[in-house]
């Protein structure tokens, strides 16, 4: 599994906050994503949010999605600043509360979906590519 998936925030060498996300069917879901209280005056999130969509918009994934309180306006603003939309409303989803689907999509081309995982035939290929060059 790519460890960019669990992406660990700091700021100035101190944890601050950390984002979890998976494949999920061609596209990478954002499980859980915080900000410590230490950390939430500072740009940490924002930080965190750029990172997140320049490592994953790599033709590896066709859009990048989460879901969200609709009370939690901090995170809708920071996501729609940095160009996801708001999709649907989902009705009692989770626990029979309320969640946003919030998504953005990437600049991915047509080629075969990524599943996230690499097997042990695509490292032995992998490997085999840099042996000779190609």
């Amino acid at each position: 599994m790519d460890p960019w998936h669990i992406m660990l925030m700091c700021a100035d060498g101190v944890p601050g906050g950390a984002m979890v996300s998976g494949p999920d069917c061609g596209a990478v879901f954002r499980y859980w994503s915080w900000v410590f209280p230490s950390h939430r005056q500072t740009k940490l999130g924002m930080f965190g949010m750029r990172a997140f969509d320049e490592h994953w918009n790599n033709n590896r994934f066709h859009k990048a999605f989460t879901f969200v309180r609709p009370e939690n306006e901090v995170a809708r603003m920071l996501l729609k600043r940095y160009g996801y939309r708001e999709t649907a409303l989902l009705e009692k989803h989770i626990f029979g509360e309320d969640y946003l689907l919030i998504e953005k999509f990437y600049t991915r081309q047509d080629v075969p979906y990524d599943s996230g995982y690499v097997g042990r035939l695509q490292r032995m290929k992998n490997r085999l590519k840099s042996l000779v060059g190609a």
